[in-house]
């Protein structure tokens, strides 16, 4: 089986490396790009064909819902899970809205990530 591609988006580098170091203990995960805000991710996308996105929420130049709306008006099948430091009420809902597969709290990232990754790949 081929390992699932993810792309992994966020403004702070040190969460940015932090969880690339996570993921790459994974032999079924493989980070195949990194990207520091949405419209960066945007122009990386096409590059790398992940299965998977993480987008950070709160990012300079695109957000991650601006940028989860973009990826998924260019393919439906894309599979996008937003990371946060602080999901509101409002947030789950743009997110769902949109159509992200999925919401995980900064704080709850190590616990939660790679299982979410593994459920988002399977749909």
């Amino acid at each position: 089986m081929h390992p699932i591609k993810i792309l992994v988006v966020d403004d702070d580098i040190r969460i940015r490396s932090a969880t690339i170091r996570h993921l790459t203990k994974c032999r079924d995960l493989e980070v195949v790009g990194e990207a520091s805000n949405g419209l960066e991710a945007l122009s990386r996308f096409k590059d790398v064909s992940p299965d998977v996105v993480l987008l950070d929420i709160s990012m300079p130049v695109m957000n991650g819902i601006e940028a989860a709306t973009t990826l998924l008006a260019r393919d439906r099948n894309t599979r996008i899970i937003i990371l946060s430091a602080m999901l509101t009420p409002v947030h789950l809902e743009a997110c769902r809205s949109v159509g992200v597969v999925d919401c995980i709290p900064k704080e709850k990232l190590y616990a939660e990530l790679v299982p979410a990754i593994r459920r988002a790949a399977v749909h």
